[in-house]
């Protein structure tokens, strides 16, 4: 089984990903050029596959675009806000587990926000809608998208808080989780050869 790994490991870093040190160097670079496009309005972050350092083909360019003019807070916190900007509370009663809706706490100027539940809540139809340009015309689930598939760019916001569903994960990602994680994939791949055999008969047996 070791060797399998090694085997697979040499192949992915010639064939696939490249080297150790290239994924690093995609990697520093990355950062280089986000700190350099990020200004007093905004954030840009690349994500995704090549965001990783891994140049895949035939992937797009995942870009994340963080507004720093609109503030989301935790409802559960007193809050104290700059009247300067937009801010919104997270409200997670009635949502989809991992989901929040963003109530508007205040704002110098008209945002793209919807009447429900007796308040102001972002849309994000309109807010994805805000973006659309020539250079992006398409949206793509969370995402703006340009006509040729080569980038998806996702309007964010960044909130300095978890909100309360996710204040869990913290805790989850300790080393007896880990080494469970890590005990149930080395099982599933041991018997990995068994199942190809299996499988295998089966459809010798199917063709028959």
């Amino acid at each position: 089984m070791e060797g399998v790994s090694s085997s697979l490991y040499r192949h992915m870093c010639k064939y696939v990903v490249g080297t150790e040190n290239h994924v690093k160097t995609i990697r520093l670079m990355n950062t280089i050029c986000d700190n350099l496009s990020s200004d007093d309005i905004k954030v840009i972050i690349t994500s995704g596959s090549f965001g990783e350092g891994l140049q895949m083909i035939g992937s797009d360019l995942d870009l994340m675009f963080v507004l720093k003019d609109i503030e989301v807070h935790d409802s559960r916190t007193p809050i104290v806000f700059s009247r300067s900007k937009t801010n919104f509370s997270m409200m997670t009663e009635g949502t989809k587990p991992g989901f929040v809706m963003l109530q508007l706490i205040g704002s110098p100027h008209p945002l793209f926000c919807e009447k429900c539940r007796m308040g102001n809540y972002l849309s994000n139809v309109l807010f994805k809608q805000t973006f659309l340009n020539e250079l992006g015309p398409f949206v793509h689930g969370p995402c703006i998208s340009d006509i040729h598939g080569l980038y998806d760019m996702a309007p964010s916001l960044h909130s300095k808080s978890w909100f309360k569903p996710a204040s869990g994960w913290i805790l989850m990602g300790d080393n007896v989780s880990a080494k469970r994680a890590f005990s149930e994939t080395v099982k599933l791949l041991s018997s990995l050869p068994l199942l190809i055999r299996r499988l295998k008969r089966l459809s010798m047996i199917a063709s028959l």
